[in-house]
């Protein structure tokens, strides 16, 4: 028996219920997206793909990136719920830029890599926003949703038939 099935087993026994540190947050997993579109561009950036000065309009996507998760936070924090996705909301946000997507802040996060990877305007980096999508759209949207949809009800779900979930 490995020393990592010991412990699980411990805990079991303990309690019976096994928990296994706290779950990685989206801006973790942007900020690994952004390192590793920049690894990627420093060590196999393929062919450019997006000439000067055309890849200046990834700066106006990197903006309405950050833009869209300042407002989107700060709507959060006006409505006093939480934004950690895997917390139990207290309110249910639809108004500002929430009345245009489901999910702004994550819209942001792809839009900021987006504008990341046009500005640097060469051929592998362009993988940071397709996987960035991916990991938000299965790893942290279906949860949110479900639990969205348990603690608001019918509120969520006419909101989710109204809203979006990206744009």
């Amino acid at each position: 028996m490995s020393i990592s099935t010991w412990i699980l087993e411990r805990r079991r026994h303990a309690g019976g219920t096994v928990k296994i540190g706290r779950p990685i947050l989206p801006p973790v997993y942007l900020l690994a997206t952004l390192l590793l579109m920049i690894a990627f561009w420093v060590f196999t950036p393929g062919p450019r793909v997006i000439a000067v000065p055309w890849n200046l309009i990834g700066v106006a996507f990197v903006g309405l990136g950050i833009a869209l998760n300042v407002i989107g936070d700060r709507q959060f924090q006006r409505a006093q719920t939480t934004m950690n996705p895997f917390g139990e909301p207290l309110a249910l946000v639809t108004t500002g830029v929430f009345r245009h997507s489901r999910h702004p802040m994550y819209l942001g996060m792809v839009l900021l890599t987006t504008g990341l990877a046009l500005f640097i305007g060469y051929a592998t980096p362009l993988a940071g926003p397709a996987l960035m999508w991916a990991v938000l759209n299965h790893r942290f949207i279906p949860h949110e949703e479900r639990t969205m949809s348990r603690s608001f009800g019918q509120q969520y779900e006419r909101y989710r038939t109204s809203t979006r979930r990206w744009l």
